[in-house]
């Protein structure tokens, strides 16, 4: 579940925040770049979006600039295959990314926020030693290295 939780009675544990990263094949013109594109650049690239878009759109307004939205899927094995096919690239929370993958995640500088990412659940529900044992795994998971949401090094928004 993303945080914040929508108005509800759950109760919700942050396990960690995923930075969005603009996402490019290897061959684009942004990706052998020092920096990542600016918000002018990133508003002409025909981009691939989820269709439940996670506010970014909205963020791109508020500053100024409209989105070319090409395509919309939320499927993220599409996403990734559009942007390695050239047709466009995708603002994506950095965990979608595969990192033995060729595609390059370049660093938007928090433009866009980040994904917060929990576990949730009702207070008034017993907790069982299996559902306890569960959490402690879950938090242990994201707070070690085997979860790497840091987006390609050295590269910030232009």
């Amino acid at each position: 579940m993303t945080l914040p939780l929508p108005d509800t009675p759950l109760s919700a544990l942050e396990l960690l925040r995923d930075p969005f990263v603009l996402l490019v094949a290897p061959d684009s013109p942004f990706a052998g770049r020092a920096e990542a594109p600016s918000l002018a650049e990133i508003s002409q690239v025909p981009l691939i979006a989820w269709r439940s878009w996670l506010g970014v759109e909205d963020s791109m307004r508020e500053r100024g600039y409209a989105l070319n939205v090409i395509m919309r899927s939320d499927d993220s094995d599409t996403v990734r295959s559009l942007v390695a096919a050239g047709v466009g690239a995708a603002i994506v929370p950095r965990l979608i990314v595969d990192p033995a993958g060729s595609l390059v995640p370049l660093a938007l500088d928090d433009v866009f926020g980040e994904r917060i990412l929990a576990l949730a659940w009702h207070p008034e529900r017993r907790r069982t030693p299996v559902l306890d044992a569960f959490t402690e795994l879950v938090r242990s998971v994201c707070a070690s290295d085997v979860v790497n949401v840091s987006p390609r090094p050295g590269l910030r928004r232009g």
